[in-house]
């Protein structure tokens, strides 16, 4: 299945009365949730955020119908054929979280965007045809007989029946609760078959009454019920860490566990065809021959990384890691995977060298083509993971913890720099007038000379109490925040000015606004400090709710990567009363920000490098675009 559907299912199941751990026979640990947002986050829609692009993310569904094959990459749905897996793509409203083809149609469930309906019969130019809004969060889609059902996470878990006679114009039919969160499901006939999650077991419902579904039947089954496949009178689950599930549907009123197989890694995602089921199991794709009793492992082929969706139509698969794609022929005497592609992956941080967007995958800085949704061009290894990206010229820097300061001449890709060692860990960086200050941990802030960009020089460090995270400067005067306070530097004379305690904050990042500092705080959302007295800073206002990650100030706005909630948009005009002006629901966790070439660029965990421009709008608007 798909890798944020899992903890969307944590989150819609959790608010039920499950059973205990010990009451399913497979213990698990407990999922630490955040809290919900108060209603107070509703922005007011002075600003609106438009999708202008979007590169990689992770894959978080597939989709194989014949030679058409579809995917999804963050934001975007990747359409191909057998042998060209990446034709053309279609940037949508929400994450892909689950994409089902029918009759050269794909119907994809995209988060927040509900329902939306694409016609792929020409995959090099897929057009979007229809979108509908249902329940909260569209984490799963089936199709069957002119209508869509789909499964909904969140707040009021539950199914959608839809009509897609006209796929133009979805409409709802009928909705019913269910007893967990649909993470998977599958439509046989007039029943409709859904995987729980966690603890949500496998429910059946009768649809023959599509206006008014109706639950016959519930069997609890251990772990998370994340994967689903009908075989004959035999329902499949994956079941995350306790394998392979096999429940007998003879009697679908009294749903029966036959029994579970143990998979060797957690079961993600099951499918069944040809007398096989095949299994997306920890790192490997593996093939169960069905018999009377349960599945016997024939096969199995590893991925070389998890494998987190798999798809089967004939004698051919389709399965992904969360950054490779796999194409195997399942008619070979052994399953042999042959690569079909890559995405960006996941993106860490982001930052701009001469106007060009890169993304931190991992240790290497990757160029990105946006319009096109792909790499640009070489990768630059750091040598470490970095937190933060800065440019200066052609050289490019990161922030990366104890390894120092990494450094990458854009300019000569293949030429290899290890990361300066730097005193403490370097958590931060921003340049300035030849020189880059560092927020350095125990280090306090370090200040290194760039005259020759390739060869940094310490100058000097300016100690503060406690470890120094995150900074920002400007002229004669640095604000670093330690995690736990706030401290204001005269850089000419290099020693401190003033300090602001905030116990138990969290302080993940600064930007300055005239004699404003606006503070991304991890557990608290965001702060605003007044340092017109730079020996005394005040503070002014908070706006709580959230998880701050980033933070960059444009006018009176403060623009901050809110973790879960993506990207927000604060006026910060009036200090004491910051107020939300404007969001975006990235996919996944944004955890980084850069503005330049007037677009706003969103590091994020899974929706990859998101290129979005600030509209001064009454509302919010959403415009899906082709890029081939």
């Amino acid at each position: 299945m798909r890798y944020l559907v899992a903890a969307i299912v944590l989150l819609g199941s959790l608010a039920l009365p499950w059973p205990t751990a010990a009451q399913t026979g497979c213990a698990g640990s407990a999922a630490s949730i955040e809290p919900a947002i108060s209603g107070a986050l509703a922005p007011s829609g002075e600003v609106a955020l438009r999708l202008e692009g979007a590169a990689g993310g992770a894959v978080t569904a597939t989709a194989i119908s014949g030679a058409t094959l579809a995917h999804g990459e963050g934001p975007s749905l990747v359409l191909g054929e057998v042998g060209r897996p990446r034709r053309a793509r279609l940037i949508l409203g929400g994450p892909v979280h689950d994409v089902a083809l029918s009759g050269g149609l794909a119907y994809v469930a995209a988060g927040p965007a509900g329902l939306v309906v694409v016609d792929v019969r020409n995959p090099a130019a897929p057009r979007l045809l229809g979108t509908l809004r249902a329940g909260e969060i569209a984490a799963s889609v089936a199709v069957a007989g002119g209508r869509a059902v789909l499964g909904t996470t969140g707040a009021g878990a539950g199914l959608s029946v839809i009509d897609v006679a006209d796929p133009t114009r979805p409409r709802l039919i009928g909705r019913a609760a269910t007893y967990g969160s649909p993470a998977d499901l599958v439509v046989a006939g007039s029943s409709a078959y859904v995987a729980g999650g966690l603890f949500g077991g496998l429910e059946i419902f009768d649809l023959s009454d599509p206006a008014a579904p109706v639950s016959r039947a519930r069997l609890a089954l251990p772990g998370a019920a994340v994967g689903l496949a009908l075989s004959g009178s035999r329902a499949l689950v994956a079941g995350d860490r306790c394998g392979l599930q096999v429940v007998d549907l003879s009697d679908p009123a009294l749903p029966r566990l036959l029994g579970a197989v143990d998979t060797g890694g957690a079961a993600r995602a099951v499918q069944a065809a040809g007398g096989l089921a095949y299994v997306a199991a920890g790192s490997e794709v593996r093939a169960y021959t069905l018999g009377s009793g349960l599945p016997a492992l024939r096969d199995g082929a590893s991925l070389g990384g998890a494998v987190g969706t798999l798809a089967v139509s004939g004698t051919t698969a389709y399965a992904a890691t969360e950054r490779e794609l796999f194409l195997l022929n399942l008619a070979a005497a052994r399953l042999d995977p042959a690569f079909a592609g890559a995405s960006l992956g996941a993106a860490r941080a982001v930052g701009l060298a001469g106007g060009q967007p890169y993304a931190a995958v991992g240790e290497v800085a990757t160029p990105v083509d946006l319009a096109a949704g792909v790499q640009a061009g070489a990768g630059l290894a750091l040598g470490a993971a970095p937190r933060r990206l800065a440019a200066s010229g052609a050289v490019l820097y990161g922030a990366t913890g104890a390894a120092g300061l990494a450094l990458a001449n854009t300019a000569a890709a293949n030429e290899r720099y290890g990361p300066v060692p730097i005193p403490g860990s370097v958590g931060d960086l921003q340049l300035l007038d030849e020189r880059a200050y560092l927020a350095a941990g125990s280090a306090g802030l370090q200040i290194i000379g760039l005259t020759n960009p390739l060869s940094p020089v310490l100058e000097a460090t300016v100690p503060i109490p406690g470890l120094a995270r995150a900074l920002a400067v400007a002229g004669d005067l640095a604000v670093v925040a330690d995690g736990e306070a706030l401290h204001t530097i005269d850089l000419a004379a290099r020693a401190p000015l003033g300090t602001l305690g905030l116990p138990g904050a969290g302080l993940e990042d600064v930007a300055l606004l005239g004699g404003t500092v606006a503070v991304a705080v991890g557990t608290g959302g965001l702060i605003v400090i007044d340092i017109t007295d730079e020996t005394s800073p005040t503070l002014q206002g908070s706006y709580p709710g959230f998880s701050g990650y980033a933070v960059l100030t444009e006018g009176s706005r403060a623009l901050v990567a809110a973790g879960t909630r993506g990207l927000l948009v604060f006026d910060v005009a009036t200090p004491g009363a910051p107020r939300l002006v404007g969001a975006y629901d990235t996919p996944g966790t944004a955890l980084d920000l850069a503005a330049g070439n007037g677009l706003i660029y969103v590091a994020d965990s899974e929706g990859g490098l998101l290129a979005l421009r600030l509209l001064e709008l009454p509302e919010r608007v959403w415009l899906p675009a082709v890029r081939g």
